[in-house]
């Protein structure tokens, strides 16, 4: 059968459109989607992601010529000219993806096999895209046409699938018709635009993600398969309010991939959770800064008050009888450690040897304590443990040795610092600089003036010979094309801005490309293989 679904074909020539489309003015038409908080909310500018990506200068003129004909392969000559016309004009499709495509999926009864999924597009011209849809309806042997609320509809495979439009937008969807959220479609109960969180859905964000933090932790429940890690957890989704909404935010930039995220709260919504939360973090002083050398593989900082984490894992991770009883010993021993932490936190991990005889690693851990009183607990602690009391070498006035299997690792104490660390000249003289230290590394500066910061150097970690070992006898890694976008990776850090906000970077090394042009390269020509 040569003719080829009518659904398939509305979706590669949105793609298309959104290619070639023309510049006209942006219209506001989130007033007209129709979302309940239950939905998670998808946005995509494809007008601006297809910009970024280059993608009609990275195909060649005889690929797009064999792609136009794959996709209107098998459709009737009229329907193929058609198609053929529109993505030579898009203004004769009659949608307008200079605005934001939407997707909004909802998840009856939170299961995932339940979800449904609506697509919103804007619409510029109704007749165009009307004679569009007209023209294609031949293409498919199950279509049902109606009127609904003023919108033309389209149903589909038995009603397994809709198509609603009028002038100003139009809505793809596998809502069932019967149900009370198809109506909403056409009659909308609460929009988009009307949401909070709709404030951190930015214009210029090439992709974002919106849910409810409480509904998405349900659907946790079904892929976690250890109970244990579910009593646990329970007790904490439990008690979270379902209007408090996480957006995300994915951009292409020069150089870099940037992922943000914050929180949003609806009116209403009971945010004492999260303000309790808030307390944990403190501003990080950066205190251990000059104590780490440069360019390490993992570098890690945070500063944080030990008491109010613990009150809050207590308060809220803590409730499920059978859990806090199995663990009430171990939890009062880490309670009581934790409370002695207020402070920085720094872990830093410098170098790594996978040596198969005698494997070593040089790290450190940095943590503000008040007083020492955190160092001769954790002592007592080893010394009680006869596996760890026997890998103890030796023990001087604030600092203890340890060895086992030829790695040696040095815990001590210094100014209401507590240390743990495999470099001996570090242990001896804890408060003395390192020339170079990390404030020195190359992204060092995007750490000041937040909560809590971690990088991952990839270069560095691509420069490990156990790993270039490693990816010389990878398959994947043998194109050039792979290996050039993977060795072009300069370094991965987060950040928290604030307790509640935080923005993610992978940066590369070329400062000059965008990176979903990169990305879209290195696609491209890995479809030639």
């Amino acid at each position: 059968m040569k003719k080829i679904s009518f659904y398939f074909h509305s979706l590669v020539l949105l793609l298309c459109i959104g290619v070639l489309t023309s510049c006209s003015e942006t219209k506001e038409y989130e007033s007209l989607i129709s979302i309940n908080e239950n939905n998670m909310v998808v946005s995509i500018n494809l007008e601006q992601l297809l910009t970024k990506s280059d993608i009609k200068n990275q195909i060649t003129p005889e690929d797009q010529t064999e792609f136009i004909n794959n996709i209107t392969y098998g459709l009737e000559e009229d329907s193929k000219q058609l198609l053929k016309s529109v993505i030579d004009n898009p203004g004769t499709s009659g949608l307008n993806i200079k605005n934001r495509l939407y997707l909004a999926i909802s998840y009856e009864g939170h299961e995932i096999e339940s979800s449904q999924v609506s697509l919103f597009a804007s619409v510029e011209d109704q007749s165009k895209l009307e004679n569009l849809f007209k023209t294609l309806e031949k293409e498919t042997e199950d279509v049902t046409q109606s009127e609904i609320d003023g919108f033309k509809s389209l149903a589909f495979n038995e009603n397994e699938f809709h198509i609603l439009y009028n002038k100003q937008i139009m809505i793809a969807t596998t809502i069932k018709p019967e149900s009370d959220e198809f109506k909403k479609l056409t009659q909308p109960e609460k929009t988009l635009n009307s949401y909070n969180y709709y404030k951190g859905i930015k214009s210029t964000d090439d992709l974002a993600l919106a849910f409810s933090i409480k509904n998405l932790s349900q659907l946790n429940k079904q892929l976690t398969v250890n109970p244990a890690s579910l009593a646990f957890t329970d007790s904490f989704y439990d008690k979270l309010d379902s209007r408090v909404f996480q957006v995300l935010s994915l951009n292409f930039e020069k150089g870099k991939i940037d992922l943000n995220q914050s929180i949003f709260a609806e009116e209403g919504a009971d945010m004492t959770i999260f303000k309790e939360g808030e307390e944990i973090l403190k501003k990080a002083s950066g205190e251990f800064a000059n104590h780490v050398g440069k360019d390490p593989l993992f570098f890690m900082n945070l500063g944080i008050d030990g008491t109010k984490l613990m009150t809050f894992v207590d308060k809220y991770f803590m409730t499920d009888e059978e859990t806090r009883e199995s663990i009430k010993d171990d939890f009062a021993q880490v309670k009581e450690y934790m409370n002695l932490v207020n402070g920085d936190i720094t872990l830093a991990l410098n170098s790594i040897d996978f040596n198969f005889i005698s494997p070593s690693a040089d790290f450190s851990v940095f943590c503000s304590t008040k007083g020492n009183t955190l160092y001769t607990k954790i002592v007592e602690w080893i010394k009680e443990k006869p596996s760890s009391s026997t890998a103890i070498v030796e023990e001087t006035e604030n600092l203890l040795t340890l060895s086992e299997r030829g790695f040696t690792m040095y815990l001590g104490t210094e100014n209401d610092r507590l240390f743990l660390t495999s470099n001996a000249e570090l242990a001896k003289n804890p408060s003395k600089d390192v020339a170079p230290n990390i404030k020195e590394s190359r992204y060092y500066t995007r750490s000041k003036d937040g909560y809590s910061y971690l990088s991952l150097d990839i270069q560095a970690i691509l420069a490990i010979p156990i790993v270039q070992m490693g990816m010389s006898n990878l398959r994947g890694l043998q194109n050039a094309d792979v290996k050039n976008f993977i060795m072009d990776l300069d370094y991965l850090d987060a950040k928290n801005n604030t307790p509640l906000a935080s923005s993610t970077s992978l940066v590369f090394k070329s400062q000059e490309e965008n990176s979903l042009k990169l990305l879209t390269k290195l696609l491209v020509q890995l479809t030639k293989m």
